[in-house]
């Protein structure tokens, strides 16, 4: 994981909603693209 974002954004052109109850947790690949997911989108492992 790279940051958790409590605020709307985006990355490239994908723009995502988020807030203090519902962060999106912003992820990167091994080859550096970023996405960002609801928690229940994780593989809590």
């Amino acid at each position: 994981m790279v940051e958790v974002a409590t605020k709307d954004g985006s990355i490239g052109d994908f723009e995502y909603k988020a807030s203090d109850d519902d962060p999106r947790y912003i992820v990167e690949t091994e080859d550096g693209k970023r996405a960002a997911h609801k928690g229940s989108a994780l593989d809590q492992g």
